[in-house]
């Protein structure tokens, strides 16, 4: 399963933090559930324990998306 994954050999006991890591990288969770999965009370506890894995992936977003086309509709 390890080699399949391409997932580096880690100790049994990281698989929790490769998991959330992974998880939260995919995009296909919201952090909510993430945090939900791992039994964690509040998304802050979530970012404290994970959010230096991250990097700056975070900046990795998609700048050109207009929250406002389409408002001038709704505006007259």
């Amino acid at each position: 399963m390890i080699k399949k994954s391409k997932v580096q050999m880690r100790d049994l006991r990281q698989t929790r933090h490769t998991f959330a890591v992974q998880a939260i990288k995919s995009g296909m969770y919201t952090l909510q559930e993430v945090s939900a999965v791992l039994g964690h009370s509040s998304l802050s506890m979530l970012f404290r324990h994970y959010g230096k894995h991250l990097g700056k992936s975070h900046l990795k977003i998609n700048r050109s998306v207009d929250i406002f086309d389409g408002l001038g509709y709704f505006l007259g």
